[in-house]
């Protein structure tokens, strides 16, 4: 990966560690869907190494195709990186800090940026029926889904468990328009034993 690309992808919003799997091989073979999809399994299959390596390569490719790739640049509103668990506790911070314009802007921009990527849908700290992280969250989705807009999104629950969490309208909504594939083996971040 060229170190634009990795200044980029920071850009986005993708961490250091995010950032190490863009070069490394793909775990899974998956049919990419341009609309939008889910990838569901649980911790450590290798859901958040794919949308990486996935938004990773569209990025190189604009780096290698630009005609002073140490200078390119993204095409404005092109794609956020969001870990919604972190985003949700920061959305709360900001709200009773009343930064309520940079609230604003941040659900204006994961509203109509081209792609959005949201890691860890789920695992939020929801307190009560009216959160209002899990109202800004509906906020954002619904407005994709009536303007068409993709949503690349990755859960450790299963659907039924998502659509505990969110509730059945915002549960269908997902599903309908960003359907999931379930990813299926091991936690790969647990160290191998050696075998004797």
């Amino acid at each position: 990966m060229r170190d634009r690309t990795r200044f980029l992808l920071g850009q986005i919003g993708l961490s250091p560690r995010e950032l190490e799997g863009v070069d490394l091989e793909p775990i899974h073979q998956i049919t990419d869907r341009p609309a939008g999809f889910g990838v569901v399994g649980t911790p450590g299959v290798g859901k958040t190494f794919l949308l990486v390596r996935r938004i990773g390569q569209i990025v190189e490719g604009l780096v290698a195709d630009h005609h002073l790739p140490a200078q390119a640049k993204l095409p404005f509103g092109f794609a956020r990186w969001r870990n919604w668990p972190d985003m949700a506790e920061d959305l709360k911070s900001w709200v009773a800090q009343d930064w309520t314009a940079d609230v604003a802007d941040l659900v204006e921009e994961l509203s109509s940026c081209r792609d959005l990527y949201l890691d860890d849908l789920g695992q939020e700290r929801i307190a009560k029926a009216d959160d209002y992280s899990l109202g800004l969250l509906r906020l954002i989705l619904d407005n994709r889904y009536r303007s068409n807009l993709p949503v690349f999104w990755t859960s450790n629950l299963a659907p039924v468990e998502l659509n505990r969490v969110y509730g059945a309208r915002t549960a269908s909504r997902i599903f309908s328009a960003w359907p999931p594939v379930a990813l299926k083996g091991p936690d790969l971040r647990l160290p191998r034993r050696a075998v004797s």
